[in-house]
């Protein structure tokens, strides 16, 4: 609702909004995703896993004669090792999740300016023909980001024959191509 406000009053906020709305969306997918394939690093190290079923509720005996609480493994404020690896954790997921968001923005950024260049009449075929060929593109660089494969630039700033500025460089094909096909579209007036 608000970008379509926005839409109306200033139509150069629009492509900001869209650009806002793919990150965020993207952003949270991701996020969600990484959750599930990382779970593991949430989990304490096997050495704890007696105190973890037993705090979770899955062991039926009692925690005193799982292990002894006065010596826990290697003298560890169970506690505190549970913050830190939560901590960690969610640092490796915000990284898989921020590496997506700021992928797909990017061709979000680079298609809005692309197809603000068209007449309003061929916007439809054009947004039709964008999302058919890029839809693939953003489900793969998400699996990308989950598995933390996906190297993004965040300064912008990539040295060209780096491996990030190799992948920057492969995305911004793929995105080039995906326009071109949306353009070709556009352009069709056969019927």
């Amino acid at each position: 609702m608000l970008v379509a406000v926005l839409q109306l009053k200033m139509g150069s906020l629009r492509i900001w909004g869209l650009e806002a709305i793919a990150f965020k969306d993207t952003y949270e997918s991701t996020f969600d995703a990484a959750m599930v394939h990382h779970e593991k690093l949430f989990k304490l190290p096997e050495e704890y896993a007696d105190l973890e079923a037993t705090a979770s509720g899955e062991v039926s005996q009692p925690l005193d004669e799982l292990v002894d609480l006065k010596r826990p493994p290697e003298q560890q404020d169970i506690v505190a090792l549970r913050r830190d690896r939560e901590k960690e954790a969610l640092q490796v997921v915000h990284q898989c999740a921020k590496a997506a968001a700021h992928a797909v923005a990017s061709a979000s950024r680079r298609a809005s300016t692309e197809r603000a260049k068209l007449s309003e009449d061929k916007k439809e075929l054009w947004d039709q023909a964008w999302a058919h060929a890029s839809v693939p593109l953003l489900i793969q660089w998400r699996e990308e980001a989950v598995h933390g494969n996906l190297l993004v630039d965040f300064s912008e700033a990539a040295a060209p024959q780096s491996f990030v500025g190799l992948a920057q460089r492969k995305r911004e094909m793929q995105v080039e191509n995906a326009l071109a096909a949306a353009n070709a579209a556009a352009e069709d007036t056969s019927p």
